[in-house]
């Protein structure tokens, strides 16, 4: 039927329902559904369309609808002014109602997309809530997320995941530190004997008969389990809080189970990004002091952060965080 229609209403009749069903919000019968030229809603398989009603101010469910359901045909008389001659048809809409499963005793609910085109939203920003909302009803979650999640065994925040990622630093390099390490970008010697890289597949750091997987190199191994408890003990005194030594929150920057501050965060991630970057190295020089390293690296990234801050024209309040961390982190060197 809709061939019946020109080229623009058969495109936006597309369009209306292809977002529908994005959404998972598909309302044939609501109440701006409309009557007339309705392919949902026909009588002996012919669109419906009379005169008399349009011409009275009738055009969807919504002036036929009240709270109790259909109104009787007395009440559309007196508040539309349609003629009496009308009430064969309004007996037939009703059939068709009927036909179609429109209730006639309940009250029609309003479509579950109408927030998005309320009027009152008016035109600045509608197209981009819209484009949001889809976004996040399509969002389907990727192979690597659900890796993780078997993996550590645990549900995770990913839109705090993803948002800690990209916030962690103003440097983009520290950025790419914590993706590449969520999507299992740094090569293991597991990953590399699998590639005919290496000969076996076993972790040099423990020399033990444990494989150099992925979770071992960076939570598993003696060597880097240790090294994460020394960094969580001296974060804690950093940030003036227990931090638990967790894999969430340590490789994922998943924070969503703690109330910290923003200044609590900062120390955070940043230690957090020296401490990958250590591990990084320790892969490479299994010999380095892992501890004056993992200082180093934090004062380095904070000296980096404290002038980008003043560069980009940061609060006081910034770049006054920035100089007491250094101080405190110079005075433990």
């Amino acid at each position: 039927m809709l061939s019946r229609f020109g080229p623009i209403i058969r495109q936006s009749i597309k369009i209306w329902k292809a977002a529908e069903k994005t959404m998972g919000a598909s309302a044939k019968y609501c109440k701006p559904t409309p009557i007339w030229h309705n392919t949902n809603l026909c009588m002996a398989k012919k669109i419906l369309i009379f005169k008399p009603w349009t011409e009275s101010g009738i055009f969807n469910l919504k002036d036929i609808y009240n709270d109790d359901g259909l109104k009787p045909f007395q009440i559309l008389q007196d508040e539309f002014s349609i003629p009496r001659s009308s009430f064969s048809f309004y007996l037939r809409l009703r059939l068709a109602l009927k036909t179609y499963g429109v209730p006639w005793s309940a009250k029609l609910a309003p479509h579950p997309l109408i927030n998005w085109i309320d009027s009152s939203m008016g035109s600045k920003g509608s197209v981009s809530k819209i484009n949001e909302q889809m976004v996040v009803h399509q969002y389907i979650k990727m192979p690597i997320e659900n890796f993780w999640e078997r993996e550590l065994n645990t549900t995770t925040d990913w839109d705090t995941v993803w948002k800690n990622c990209f916030t962690c630093s103003k440097n983009p390099a520290h950025q790419m530190i914590h993706f590449k390490l969520i999507h299992k970008a740094y090569t293991t010697p597991w990953l590399l004997c699998k590639m005919n890289r290496k000969q076996n597949p076993f972790c040099h750091l423990c020399e033990g008969s444990n494989q150099g997987t992925y979770m071992h190199m960076f939570w598993y191994c003696p060597r880097v389990t240790l090294f994460w408890s020394l960094v969580q003990t001296e974060l804690s005194v950093l940030m003036d809080t227990v931090i638990q030594r967790e894999p969430l929150l340590f490789l994922l920057l998943d924070d969503s189970s703690l109330s910290l501050s923003l200044s609590q965060r900062r120390i955070l991630t940043t230690a957090l990004t020296a401490a990958k970057k250590v591990i990084l190295k320790l892969w490479l020089e299994p010999s380095i002091p892992v501890m004056c390293t993992w200082r180093s690296y934090l004062l380095d990234i904070a000296r980096l952060e404290s002038t980008t801050a003043r560069i980009l024209g940061a609060s006081g309040k910034t770049i006054q965080f920035w100089r007491d961390l250094i101080v405190n982190l110079s005075d433990k060197q």
